[in-house]
Parts: C-alpha cells; structure tokens; sequence
C-alpha cells in the first residue's frame, strides 16, 4: 500500500499539471484567431468596349499572380495586330505544336496525300490455288489501322484470286519508318509512344488483355486477348475472396487536407510478353468486375502479321507457316529476286488525317506524321528527319528560329512566341490548303477538344482553334469570326498555371470579348 506521503506527492503533480494546462488555456497565445482571408473578387466576363482594358482586367486577376501570359491577336482582313502581351517571349506551347505538325504536312505532302500498305507474294500459285511460298506485308507508316475491317477486304480479295492456301509464312515488314532520336518527353509517354510508332502497325501495336474472375474460388482468372492472334499464354493466376481495406491519397497541389479510399487488398496482377508467349500473374477477387490491361507488342511486324494471319484462316484460307517479323524471314534466293506485287492499299488522304490531328489532338498521329515527313522529303524515316523538314519549313517561311523537338507537343523543351504562331497562322490563312487546315481544328461548343466549351449561342461555331494543356501549360490558338465581320488569327498561351479550368475560362473569355468586339 502506499504511503500517505507517497499520495500527498501524486496529488501534488497532478495539481501542478492541471495549472500549467490552465494557464495555457487562459494565454492569449493561445487563443485562436480567425485567419485573415485575402478578398478574392470572382473572375468575371467585364466588356466595356475597350478590348485592351477588358483583356487586361482578365489577365491580372489575383487567381493568376504566377501565370506568365502570351497573347496575340491579329486581324487577317487588314494584317493589323490589335492586342499583344508578351508577344515575343519564348512559351512551352503544349499540343499548339500539331498547327506547325499538320501545316507542315499539307504543305509539302498535300492535302491528298496517302499511305500505301503493299502486299507482295514471294513464289508462284498453282493450279489448285496454293501459293508455294510466303506473303509480305511491306508497311508504309499508316496510323490507321485500328480495326480488322481493312485487313478482312485482303483476305476476300486473295480469295477472289483464288488463293486457298499459303505454303509459306505471313510477313510483316515494319521497316520503313525508325523513331531514330527519342525526344525528351516524359518517361511514361516516351515508353508508350516509341513503342507505338511503326510503319506497320495495328490498333497501335496494342494488346488488350481483359481479365475475369472463375466461377469459383481458387479457379484461374478468364484470359481474353484482343485482337486475337496465335499466341500462347501462361495462365498463372486465382479467383480469390476480395478483402478491403483503406489507403490514403496523398494531398494534391499544396492543399492540406487527405482523404482515403475503399480498395481491395489481395489483388495484384503482372504481365508479361516474350515472344509469342504471354505470362500472367496474380489474383482478382471474385465478385469484382473484369479489369482490362495493355502490352505493347515486342515486333510490330510480327504481331501485325498474326493478326492477319488469324483473319485469313477465319476466311478459309489454309496457312502452313507462322507469322513472322521481317527479321525472322528466310528466303531462298528466287524469292528474294521475284517479289510479286499482289495489291496496294491506300489510307485516307492527308485532309482527313489531319482532323484525327489536331480535333482530337492525337499525339501518335503527330508523330507518325512528323516520321512520314522525314521518310517521304528527305528520306531519313525518323524522328531526326522530320525535324531537318520542320526547320526548313520555318526558314522558308520567315517564321524565325523555334525550339521544336517534336510532333506532338508533349514536351517541354519545345519554346514558341505567340507572334510566331499568328505568323504561321497567317501564313497558312494565304495557301491553297488554307480550308483543310481550318476544318481540321476543334469548333467550340460543337467538336474535338472544344465540344465542350464555350456552348453559349454568342461564341458557339465561331471559333476554330487548337487546344494544348500540359502540367502547368494551358493554351489555345487558331481562328475566330467576330460578330463585326472581320476574321483574327490568335494565339493565348499561359505557363505556369496552377487553375487549369480557370486558364480555359480565361481562353474562352477573351475569344468572347473578340467575338463581341466592334473595332
């Protein structure tokens, strides 16, 4: 038992406790104080009839007090610039560098330019429709095979000639185009788009693999694979009870708060391709839904070959051999002498190209563009050729020197000034191809990356432009109609932004303000 002086000591502390705790109370240190806010006005639509002021009143709000702005606007009935703000000054465009990719294009390949995919057949075919030998499917880097529709007309017109069975292999030759320099982007779009790019290339060398919980518990997963091809999978996965639990999701852009997240705890799936074999690996809960992953094919010819191969043998064709990539062919000396030309096919021109381009910003078809480049004006198939084409193109042009290190707009290297871009704008706006270039940009409120903004009846149609949005970039350039009959070529692009919505109002705020505008 204690003492009593042993109780007189603890009674003692806890008294002492209790006054410091109550003098911390009682501190006006202590006491907390409502946080002074800063007064905000909201970003408003304010037209006064004095463009300059408005657009200023815009582009120095308090919510853009890091954002450094580039603005040009330029009036293409009588070449006037009638608004600038940082016009020369060098600006990471973001996807405002496919206007340079698909202007490039057209001028020096043509609205009506194509693609050509040939097929050759390396021996002869007998009597009884069987070709002794193999066929060849040279690509020429058209991105546009994304269904099996154009291969499942080959397989009818080999049937029409009368081919039943093929003795030999299906090849795919994806040689024409090389990514040659990689450029700096960010190393998760880098890994994706090299391994995209090819001259023979099917759905963008993508393998869709889809994944679906057995019937019972324990069972191996359901394994589908798009698009279908011959190759072998190593199925080492399990239907397993799906436990959940919580993970929390780490703040974002500087905010303090965190919030968690149902998960489920025993499922973790891996992939893996060599060769022709496909391993998988891990567990998926059985009463989840089905979760769908993608590879990249290791040998774009090959895989593009498999998928034909697995289309000519739904139509009755007999195939002896496998489906191979141009490296892994054997030839004997005649057939390497006696390529037989068996049809061509052709993509859809240029002019509708370009719409897939800069509507839906698709950076795989800039850079395929942007390698055609290089491969049809001075024969360098590579990433390294189509900048020596894009060069030319700005010194032929008067456009002055630009870094521009890709087709797409995904880095961050790439520096343009916002006069350049009404310059190229303008320039475009003089050329045969001027309509083709203008039809293929997002029309606000009605398609492409503009579908969704500015729907209001004022701006609707009225505006054709490109869109560009990276982390920190946010820009928009092309055309407008005003409402007093004159046409702008412009260019707005903000770095540094921290509001991505916000910097999209501004946008299509200031092309409001134009729209309206009676001088």
């Amino acid at each position: 038992m204690f003492k009593i002086k042993e109780w007189l000591n603890i009674l003692r502390n806890l008294l002492v406790i209790l006054l410091v705790l109550l003098s911390f109370e009682t501190s006006p240190l202590a006491k907390s104080r409502p946080k002074r806010q800063r007064s905000i006005p909201p970003l408003t639509l304010q037209i006064t009839g004095h463009l300059q002021h408005d657009i200023d009143h815009l582009l120095e709000h308090l919510l853009f007090k890091e954002t450094i702005w580039g603005i040009a606007i330029l009036c293409l009935d009588d070449t006037s610039l009638i608004y600038t703000r940082n016009p020369d000054r060098a600006f990471v465009p973001a996807s405002n560098v496919k206007l340079f990719t698909t202007a490039i294009a057209l001028a020096k390949l043509g609205p009506a330019y194509q693609y050509q995919t040939k097929i050759f057949q390396m021996g002869t075919v007998d009597s009884f429709g069987w070709l002794k030998g193999s066929l060849i499917i040279k690509g020429g880097g058209d991105p546009t095979f994304d269904d099996p529709s154009p291969l499942e007309s080959w397989a009818d017109s080999l049937v029409q000639k009368g081919i039943s069975c093929i003795q030999g292999d299906i090849i795919g030759d994806a040689c024409a185009l090389l990514n040659g320099v990689n450029p700096p982007w960010p190393d998760k779009e880098k890994k994706k788009i090299v391994s995209q790019i090819s001259s023979l290339s099917f759905a963008n060398n993508e393998i869709k693999i889809t994944l679906t919980p057995g019937e019972k518990l324990g069972a191996p997963l359901l394994v589908k694979i798009q698009p279908e091809r011959d190759y072998f999978i190593v199925n080492q996965t399990k239907t397993v009870k799906t436990r959940y639990g919580y993970c929390r999701i780490s703040a974002r852009s500087g905010k303090r708060f965190s919030r968690k997240r149902r998960v489920s705890l025993n499922e973790a799936i891996s992939l893996a391709i060599h060769g022709d074999t496909i391993y998988v690996k891990g567990t998926l809960g059985k009463n989840r839904q089905s979760r769908t992953f993608r590879l990249s094919a290791p040998d774009p010819g090959k895989h593009f070959a498999g998928v034909l191969k697995r289309i000519l043998e739904k139509k009755g064709i007999l195939i002896s051999g496998k489906a191979l990539g141009i490296g892994e062919a054997m030839f004997s000396k005649s057939q390497k002498i006696n390529p037989q030309p068996l049809f061509v096919w052709h993509s859809l021109p240029l002019q509708e190209l370009v719409k897939v381009v800069n509507k839906r910003s698709d950076n795989i078809y800039a850079e395929y563009l942007f390698n055609t480049l290089g491969a049809e004006i001075t024969q360098e198939a590579s990433h390294q050729g189509g900048m020596g084409v894009q060069q030319e193109f700005l010194l032929e042009t008067n456009l002055g020197e630009c870094r521009l290190v890709d087709g797409s707009g995904l880095s961050k290297e790439n520096e343009v000034t916002p006069r350049q871009i009404v310059n190229l704008l303008q320039y475009i706006y003089q050329q045969p191809y001027a309509e083709t270039f203008y039809n293929s940009l997002p029309i606000a409120g009605i398609d492409g990356t503009l579908g969704q903004r500015m729907q209001n009846e004022e701006v609707r149609g009225r505006v054709y432009a490109k869109t560009g949005t990276l982390n920190g970039v946010s820009a928009l350039s092309g055309y407008l109609r005003a409402k007093n009959g004159k046409t702008y070529a412009f260019a707005i692009i903000g770095n540094h932004i921290k509001r991505k919505k916000l910097a999209e109002k501004v946008e299509d705020y200031i092309c409001q303000l134009l729209i309206e505008s009676s001088g």
